[in-house]
């Protein structure tokens, strides 16, 4: 039995009166579905009004009110036509209607009243019965709307749908039924209110029924934002500069989240501002913190802002050392330096690129002899040296500790002040070049990590033979390439000023800048590979015969048409000249980073910066 709520409230403007003379019933005049008549009218009193039909519990409640309460009216009887009949004859002012009427069906309602004419009440003969009868039709649901027709939802979150049914008229129905449907579960639920639960990642159908009419709407669920992080982590720019910094939202499950909401702000604006979708602009010289949110999930990232130029971030003296040797840690976001004094005890020592602060590591068993060069092994995290002349091999943790004996013996006094360096490839401590018994070498050696140093078959342009520094050669770890820069006759014409590539895959040399002994050409300068912009810097050295240090600072691009070296721009503050010091490309911050260096009279241990484009 369908419920009688499905029967609209309209009884009051179907039946807004029945009355009657003494010998005539009037009927109101409003459409009623069905098309049938009233009664023929009947000799009656006058006949109370319908005011309401209130639908509920699966029946249909009858509220009547007499014209005139004074007159004594009381309802006798009430049933409707066809069925269901009167539930029960009550002399009050509503009757109970059984359940089971039918949208879309007419019916009949019959209501008889008495007049009480005498003072027993009750007594028949003392009253007049009245009639009238009136048609009830429900009109059918014909269109439903739901609203909203879409909406996204992070899992949990909920939204309430409503629906709105309208007949063929356009008119609005109330107190009808509703079933409530979702076409995928694991995606979104409805109760029967209407209410839909995102559950899981994905997309479903949420579909609302009335007396066989449908409408649907569509819930999307998404995974919401667990973590987020940014990129850069750490930037460094020119005032005046711009970067794009990147958001990246992942899920619980570690997947990427494209199409997420994300809130830019910086600590300092001052310093520097964001705008809507990332893009950071320095603003003055300063730091800064930018902070990405995404759904209540926040990631941030350090920013510098500074005026073209070098920086000293730690003076002369910071430390009590001289510091004759550097290498870079990229995974490890160091430097370590280390004092390496022919044939006596050192010290080694870490500078955090993130304070720009030194600390001294412990190093024990201190290698005795000619260990004047640094290397990071970033595929063991360790530091490594060398009897300079492929001699020896030491180790030491990256966190201090003990050095080490790897193996090798003695000491080849061919290859003194080779360019040594760490083989992305092929994992190995690398060597080139060298001086020793009167000679000036180009053979490349490789230490096999346990006893032997081993000479690499090369090919291609091999280059002249030279003589290196701590800080002469650089690596392009990415592109599997390493770079070497100068040589030196010994005498007459003196040094050349030249840039060399090794193949460090096949070993196959080429010859990026050739030859020339103009007033350029420096020994015992540095090089650091900037692999963003794919350019070499070069700082220092000295001229002829070393006597006289130099403070040349120049870029070039060794992968353009046409290589050659370009002064970069001077500034207020520089370093002072100097040869043998460490040039380091520090890639978070996007700056160089040089570490002391000899001026003719002491190693200078200080440490400066420069950011670059």
């Amino acid at each position: 039995m369908r419920s009688l709520r499905l029967l609209p409230v309209i009884l009051a403007a179907l039946l807004a009166g029945c009355t009657a003379g003494d010998a005539t019933t009037s009927a109101s005049t409003e459409r009623l579905v069905g098309g049938r008549s009233p009664m023929a009218a009947q000799d009656r009193l006058d006949i109370p009004q319908f005011v309401a039909l209130r639908l509920g519990g699966g029946r249909a409640t009858l509220t009547w009110r007499p014209v005139a309460a004074a007159k004594g009216y009381q309802l006798v009887s009430c049933d409707t036509e066809p069925l269901p009949t009167v539930e029960k004859t009550s002399p009050t002012d509503t009757v109970q209607l059984y359940a089971g009427l039918t949208p879309g069906h007419s019916y009949g309602v019959k209501l008889r009243t008495r007049k009480v004419t005498g003072t027993s009440g009750g007594d028949a003969n003392n009253s007049k019965f009245s009639e009238c009868q009136r048609w009830v039709g429900a009109e059918p649901v014909a269109t439903v709307l739901l609203s909203p027709p879409s909406v996204d939802l992070v899992v949990g979150g909920t939204v309430q749908f409503t629906a709105t049914l309208l007949d063929r008229f356009g008119g609005v129905l109330t107190d009808r039924e509703l079933s409530w449907t979702s076409s995928a579960p694991a995606a979104a639920t409805v109760s029967t209110t209407g209410v839909a639960t995102a559950v899981g990642a994905g997309s479903a159908t949420i579909t609302v029924a009335s007396e066989g009419v449908t409408a649907s709407a569509t819930v999307t669920a998404r995974e919401p934002v667990a973590s987020l992080s940014l990129s850069p982590a750490i930037a460094q720019l020119y005032v005046g500069q711009t970067l794009q910094f990147v958001a990246i939202a992942r899920d619980r499950f570690g997947n990427v989240l494209v199409g997420r909401v994300v809130q830019w702000s910086s600590a300092v604006p001052a310093v520097a501002v964001i705008s809507a979708n990332g893009l950071v602009t320095a603003l003055a010289r300063g730091s800064t913190t930018i902070t990405a949110t995404s759904e209540g999930i926040s990631a941030s990232a350090s920013m510098t802002a500074q005026t073209p130029g070098w920086q000293l971030v730690a003076a002369r003296g910071t430390i009590p050392a001289s510091l004759t040797a550097s290498a870079y840690a990229a995974a490890s976001d160091a430097i370590f330096a280390g004092e390496m004094p022919d044939f006596g005890t050192g010290s080694l020592w870490r500078f955090d690129l993130a304070t720009n602060r030194w600390t001294r590591l412990t190093a024990n068993n201190w290698p005795a002899g000619k260990f004047r060069k640094l290397i990071y092994d970033d595929v063991r995290h360790r530091l490594l040296t060398y009897w300079d002349g492929l001699g020896q091999v030491f180790s030491i943790p990256e966190t201090g500790g003990t050095w080490s004996l790897e193996g090798g013996t003695g000491n080849s006094d061919n290859y003194y002040e080779a360019f040594a360096f760490q083989n992305p490839v092929s994992g190995r401590l690398s060597v080139f070049g060298g001086y020793g018994h009167g000679a000036f070498r180009n053979t490349l050696w490789e230490w096999n990590g346990s006893n032997a140093w081993l000479a690499m078959p090369v090919s291609g342009q091999i280059p002249e033979p030279r003589f290196g520094s701590q800080g002469g050669v650089a690596v392009d770890a990415a592109n599997a390439r390493a770079f070497f820069t100068q040589r030196s006759l010994g005498g007459a014409p003196g040094n050349y000023d030249d840039l060399v590539a090794l193949d460090l895959r096949g070993y196959g040399f080429r010859t990026v800048i050739g030859p020339s002994t103009a007033s350029s050409a420096r020994i015992g300068s540095a090089m650091a590979y900037d692999p963003a912009s794919r350019t070499l810097y070069r700082f220092g050295g000295v001229t002829l015969y070393g006597t006289i240090p130099q403070a040349d600072f120049v870029r070039c691009a060794p992968d353009a048409a046409i290589v050659a070296w370009s002064t970069m721009p001077a500034s207020a503050l520089s370093p002072s000249a100097r040869y043998l010091p460490g040039l380091h490309f520090d890639v978070l911050r996007r700056r160089l980073v040089l570490v002391s260096g000899f001026d003719g009279a002491n190693w200078t241990s200080d440490v400066w910066v420069r950011a670059v484009p």
